[in-house]
């Protein structure tokens, strides 16, 4: 349906939502989070007609979940789980990398500046110019193990985002990445999911210590998963939630 105004019923929710700080909206299956996930990115011009004015500056971006064919299946997120558990990585430096390798899909070379600061990120720049423009694949995959387990690769890509942040300012844009399929995509057992879902919660809070105010997500989650994540700070996100019923 094209007028989405016809099903979408606007509430005090909406306005909740709109807010750049929360960041987690969760609820019980079946409550529409997915629904308002795939609203934001295959209705766009719709929602920012029901935003007003506050989504003028904002790009919306699938950070993961079903909106973005390319993304790497749960068989290929099984394997990174692997991956990391024999390089000593982190799912927080997963995350990290992702959101990267997105936004190189989005504005490609231009996330990075010229000259000699921007030949730090060469590195970076040559792993991702590598990489096929459709669909994810394997060489998608083996780029994340990479980034995420290089400790050399994993402080420039911190490096990396401070860039972006500093880029979005400076043009007053911010940048929205939408998680949606987190509990689809990755399996429960062997505590896959628990450690994947806890990576990108500690990735969110890394973002905040390091003030980068125009990189903002929105993450879609079952509440049940969110009640059994355990780890440091998870207060951290009272206030900054919204709940479906």
């Amino acid at each position: 349906m094209s007028d989405i105004s016809l099903l979408f019923q606007k509430t005090a929710n909406f306005d909740k939502f709109l807010d750049q700080t929360t960041c987690l909206i969760r609820g019980r299956k079946g409550t529409g989070k997915t629904a308002l996930y795939l609203l934001l990115l295959r209705q766009e011009s719709e929602v920012r007609k029901l935003a007003y004015s506050r989504l003028d500056n904002v790009t919306l971006l699938s950070g993961h979940g079903s909106y973005n064919n390319s993304r790497p299946s749960r068989n290929e997120l099984q394997y990174i789980n692997q991956e990391l558990l024999q390089k000593q990585g982190t799912w927080e430096a997963v995350w990290r990398a992702y959101l990267l390798i997105n936004v190189f899909r989005k504005f490609k070379n231009s996330i990075f500046i010229k000259g000699k600061q921007g030949a730090k990120f060469q590195a970076i720049k040559q792993i991702f110019q590598g990489l096929p423009s459709e669909n994810w694949q394997s060489e998608h995959t083996q780029a994340l193990v990479q980034l995420a387990t290089n400790r050399n690769l994993t402080l420039l890509i911190i490096d990396a985002l401070v860039l972006v942040n500093q880029k979005q300012l400076k043009e007053q844009q911010t940048l929205w990445f939408l998680y949606d399929d987190l509990d689809g995509d990755f399996l429960e057992r062997e505590d896959i999911r628990q450690q994947a879902i806890t990576g990108l919660f500690q990735f969110v809070q890394a973002c905040d210590a390091k003030k980068l105010t125009a990189i903002r997500f929105k993450i879609f989650l079952r509440e049940d998963i969110w009640k059994r994540l355990n780890f440091d700070n998870k207060s951290h996100f009272n206030g900054r939630d919204l709940i479906l019923q």
